[in-house]
């Protein structure tokens, strides 16, 4: 006995209408690339971010040192961390635009990926409906309208033959009576 899979609407590396094995072997490599390069996406943002976090606590770290140095009159110590945090923000600055870029591939490809699916089902389901659609016999449609209709007249008829009026067997001196 061949179970059939379940219908699932996203992600879709299930198909409704059988391919050959080569097709197939292809399709699973190729549904294997979309979640690859999104797990891939995915880590490099939290790398990214955790690079930005650092950053920004060594900034932080940066302007306090230097207060500190300019509270002992270090001035030189100073305005070497204030440098040195000007150029943490900077760095902070770029990684942040490289995270933006990064989030807008990451959900283009999802989008994509999920376009892509849901075409894939409509193009099955179509095939399906053509294939379902041809295999409906025209006749058969006829005759069992046919008969359907058939069965409701005789049930018409059984029901006015039952359904008599209390009235239409009494007469008019015994309603009067």
């Amino acid at each position: 006995r061949e179970e059939k899979p379940d219908l699932v609407l996203f992600p879709s590396d299930k198909s409704l209408v059988n391919d050959d094995d080569a097709t197939s072997k292809k399709g699973s490599e190729d549904s294997l690339q979309v979640p690859l390069a999104l797990f891939d996406l995915k880590m490099a943002t939290q790398s990214l971010e955790a690079q930005l976090e650092s950053w920004g606590a060594q900034a932080q770290e940066s302007a306090r040192k230097a207060l500190d140095y300019k509270k002992t009159q270090q001035t030189r110590m100073a305005v070497v961390q204030m440098a040195r945090r000007k150029r943490l923000l900077k760095q902070i600055d770029d990684g942040s635009s490289k995270l933006i870029q990064l989030e807008q591939v990451y959900n283009s490809i999802e989008t994509a990926h999920s376009n892509q699916s849901l075409v894939g089902l409509l193009s099955q389901g179509a095939s399906l409906l053509r294939r379902l659609s041809e295999e409906v016999d025209l006749d058969l449609i006829d005759s069992v309208n046919d008969d359907l209709q058939d069965a409701m007249d005789q049930v018409a008829q059984d029901h006015a033959a039952l359904t008599v009026s209390s009235t239409d067997n009494v007469d008019e001196d015994d309603l009067l009576a």
